[in-house]
């Protein structure tokens, strides 16, 4: 009967001087579908026997395929399926994928696998793309204008033009090599990852809608949430942060802002704050030996509290501070004094001057040429302790050696695939949460169960990692 109604409408196209196409079944044998893993999962999925026909009314009613984890290294003969609007082939094993016969779709997971490029010109319809963990090193979604969800993590992509993409609401595209993220025309967005990048600078300033941020393990040394007055959840962690005001975000839940260099942090006005991670922050700076001729007996290393408090510039040889910081607030020292000087403690200090005493002890145990010792800043809030330190270097010989020197800008940590991926050093140590260490060594692929994760460099560069 089908037959019968398509010969008719085909005598009736040619007499009019129109030829209309004609579906034709489709043999599902190795000329087709040349992958043997994909069509084993055509055969059970469609019902059809390999070298049988796989018939138009089957392509036509097939509008959802989901073939992960089927070890698939090719997906040639997907372009049959013109009526998919969805399409999940994540875990297997992609270098590339053509979807451009595919038109209709609008959901897209091909992730967790080893694609370098994807076209999406011809899929105009996708509302939603994830293609987290290939090897992609560029993304063109110019052509996705409807794009509300789009999860690209774990590639290697340099530049993400999103300029078209008005309606994206969450945007996940960590563990790339990002170095500008431009967000101005993406007022929707409520949930941006973009930890793991090369980011310096990231400008949220017309995202006003943003809940959840996620932009650790960059390079950021500021970062502006004066307009966010919405976010609930902020991670910042394991980036070069001089300061964090957070006053105007009242509806902040949950701030993960260690492993910067914050001294001080006021939440008094983050009264919904219920989990928090401030600790360790801090400095890296110099100590001074007190040199005194009349008593060398009673000689010590020393801080003054004015390099502490108020310095700016470059974090080496001095201290880095938020603005406002204030020394009365620090109790708690551990690895040091908070003392005032009297005559002729050291030559060259008038007396009544605010110093930091190293303990003799954080002196003799010193190793690795660095030794921190920590206070707690009263943050305002009763709820979220501040917990901060300083890694000091001293620059006597006696005490201290040499810490091989690493570039921290090429440095990358991040999790993909259930493995932590370290990229520009030779050599790490991975601590769990507790502070055990569980690998210590040379490879740039850590295979590790779900869990956060402390990486420390030689230089004593510390990375956070969520690995899910």
């Amino acid at each position: 009967m089908e037959k019968q109604i398509l010969r008719i409408f085909n005598i009736v196209a040619i007499v009019c001087g129109v030829m209309l196409p004609v579906k034709a079944d489709v043999l599902l044998n190795a000329t087709n579908f040349p992958d043997t893993n994909f069509r084993s999962f055509l055969s059970t999925d469609l019902g059809v026997a390999e070298g049988g026909n796989i018939t138009t009314a089957k392509i036509s009613a097939k509008t959802t395929m989901d073939c992960s984890s089927k070890s698939i290294a090719s997906l040639v003969g997907i372009k049959n399926f013109t009526a998919l609007t969805s399409l999940s082939c994540r875990n297997n094993q992609l270098t590339s994928l053509d979807i451009a016969a595919n038109k209709s779709l609008t959901y897209l997971d091909c992730s967790n696998n080893k694609i370098t490029s994807l076209d999406l010109t011809s899929n105009t319809k996708l509302t939603s793309l994830t293609c987290n963990n290939n090897k992609l090193s560029a993304l063109s979604l110019g052509s996705n204008v409807l794009l509300t969800y789009v999860s690209c993590g774990g590639n290697q992509i340099t530049a993400l033009p999103l300029a078209q993409n008005v309606k994206i609401a969450t945007l996940l595209c960590s563990g790339n090599q990002l170095s500008t993220l431009d967000l101005n025309s993406n007022t929707l967005i409520t949930t941006l990852k973009c930890r793991s990048n090369n980011l310096a600078t990231l400008d949220l300033s017309l995202n006003k809608a943003l809940l959840t941020l996620d932009c650790g393990a960059n390079k950021l040394t500021n970062l502006d949430l004066t307009a966010n007055t919405a976010i609930t959840s902020l991670l910042c962690d394991s980036c070069r942060l001089t300061k964090l005001g957070l006053i105007p975000n009242k509806s902040l839940k949950l701030l993960y802002c260690n492993y910067n260099y914050i001294n001080s942090l006021v939440l008094s006005s983050n009264t919904a704050l219920a989990d928090f991670e401030l600790s360790p922050n801090g400095r890296i700076i110099h100590v001074k030996y007190a040199e005194n001729a009349n008593h060398p007996a009673s000689s010590f290393y020393y801080i003054p509290v004015s390099e502490i408090a108020g310095k700016t510039g470059e974090n080496t040889g001095t201290t880095l501070v938020e603005d406002g910081f204030d020394i009365t607030k620090c109790t708690n020292w551990v690895g040091a004094t908070l003392y005032t000087t009297l005559a002729k403690d050291i030559d060259g200090v008038a007396e009544g001057t605010q110093i930091l005493k190293l303990s003799s002890t954080s002196v003799s145990s010193i190793n690795n040429g660095y030794k921190s010792f920590s206070y707690k800043y009263d943050t305002g809030n009763s709820g979220a302790p501040g917990n901060f330190y300083l890694d000091w270097y001293a620059e006597d010989a006696d005490i201290t050696t040499a810490i091989s020197d690493v570039s921290e800008d090429a440095v990358k940590v991040y999790a993909a695939g259930g493995n932590i991926h370290i990229e520009g050093i030779d050599r790490v140590a991975v601590y769990g949460i507790n502070g055990s260490e569980i690998y210590n060594g040379t490879e740039n692929e850590i295979h590790v169960t779900p869990g956060v994760y402390i990486v420390r460099t030689p230089s004593g560069k510390s990375y956070k990692v969520v690995v899910i």
